[in-house]
């Protein structure tokens, strides 16, 4: 069966035997609900809520908390990844979905799951793994694979690059470089990637992308890690990073071509425009964005802040409202509703998106809280 996505390759790749481990949260649970509550529109309050859930097994809470994370943060990697992995241990789970539709359901179950994790590495193919190194332990690789893929999950991507390096190159030194591991070349390449060596990563990733072409091209994808327009779509978000524009703005549409669901291309390729100020390549790749994924309300959002940034407010409101009426919980739309309306003088409309924007915001989001509140002690 075809691996599919990012996360199931790292899971695949990392040996045997893999060993569940406990999430370790330091602050009690009574203290993350209090603050799950008091900041109700917080998406990072919902996960680390969730975390907590999860130390203690309670993985059904951890699930919900999860998914509140998410619904209001649409584009939030850490909870898909999270969320992807949250009952890969939980016995009780899989022994209730068996209960209620057997092998089958637990087929359509395993490929939500994935789904998930898919979604984290498209949204961000860069995004924290340190979720893993709580629940993973690896063994069945070299000493140099294994302490590089604890030290990924870890975080600590500087030690990781130098475990994969000298895995590489010992690699390198006993076989040619097409016998040369999928993980070895992944994990270097990612934990390069980290270290924002994307040049390095980029040489990796393509290396593994022409090898999946030629494996594609002559046999089939059983053995290949990832897909060939995941590679492909890594590469892009490379290129991009080491600005090569017009390649990443190339790969991202050969993406496309290949798989037109992936709507993170468009979101990516709008960044790029938006860099350079071409606004009208912009807006028309968020507009493509939404189009492809219209149950995503940030996706709205971004397309009004990039078409208020183009001087287009009254466009911009049009978007913003449908994001707010879609998403009422994701307060950061408020506050762009505020500062499209002041541009359009539109005086009670930005008044009352601000003083809705206090009323709802979390705490951590000081700084637009102190933008709110000098617009409405400006405002007559």
């Amino acid at each position: 069966m075809r691996r599919i996505g990012m996360l199931v390759a790292l899971v695949s790749l990392c040996g045997s035997p893999v060993l569940a481990q406990s999430v370790r949260v330091t602050e009690q649970i009574s203290v993350l609900e209090e603050r799950a509550r008091s900041d109700s529109n917080d998406a990072a309050a919902h996960y680390n809520l969730a975390m907590g859930y999860w130390s203690k097994k309670r993985y059904d809470d951890a699930e919900h908390s999860l998914r509140q994370a998410i619904a209001i943060e649409p584009q939030f990697a850490d909870a898909y990844l999270a969320l992807g992995i949250v009952h890969n241990w939980d016995d009780d789970y899989w022994k209730r979905i068996r209960r209620q539709g057997g092998d089958s359901l637990i087929r359509t179950t395993s490929k939500e799951w994935d789904h998930f994790s898919r979604q984290a590495f498209l949204l961000d193919p860069l995004v924290d793994l340190k979720v893993l190194g709580a629940t993973y332990r690896f063994g069945g690789y070299s000493s140099h694979f294994v302490n590089g893929l604890k030290n990924l999950v870890e975080g600590k991507y500087d030690q990781a690059f130098t475990h994969f390096d000298l895995d590489l190159k010992y690699e390198q030194g006993h076989q040619p470089i097409d016998s040369v591991s999928e993980g070895t070349i992944w994990f270097h390449g990612l934990s390069a990637a980290h270290l924002n060596r994307y040049d390095v990563a980029a040489t990796d990733y393509g290396m593994l992308f022409d090898r999946a072409k030629k494996q594609l091209e002559s046999d089939s994808t059983d053995d290949v890690p990832l897909e060939v327009n995941d590679f492909r779509y890594m590469l892009a978000v490379l290129q991009q990073r080491l600005g090569n524009n017009d390649a990443a703005i190339g790969l991202y549409q050969q993406v496309l071509e290949n798989d037109l669901g992936v709507y993170m291309a468009h979101v990516q390729m709008a960044r790029i425009y938006e860099s350079v100020q071409r606004f009208d390549l912009a807006i028309a790749e968020r507009q493509r964005a939404v189009a492809s994924n219209p149950d995503d309300a940030s996706l709205l959002l971004d397309l009004g802040i990039t078409l208020g940034r183009s001087g287009q407010f009254e466009l911009a409101m049009e978007s913003l409202n449908q994001a707010e009426e879609q998403n009422p919980r994701d307060c950061r739309t408020l506050f762009w509703i505020g500062t499209a309306a002041l541009q359009l003088n539109q005086k009670d409309t930005a008044r009352d998106a601000f003083t809705r924007f206090l009323a709802m915001a979390p705490t951590r989001y000081d700084r637009q809280i102190a933008i709110a509140r000098q617009r409405l002690t400006e405002l007559p």
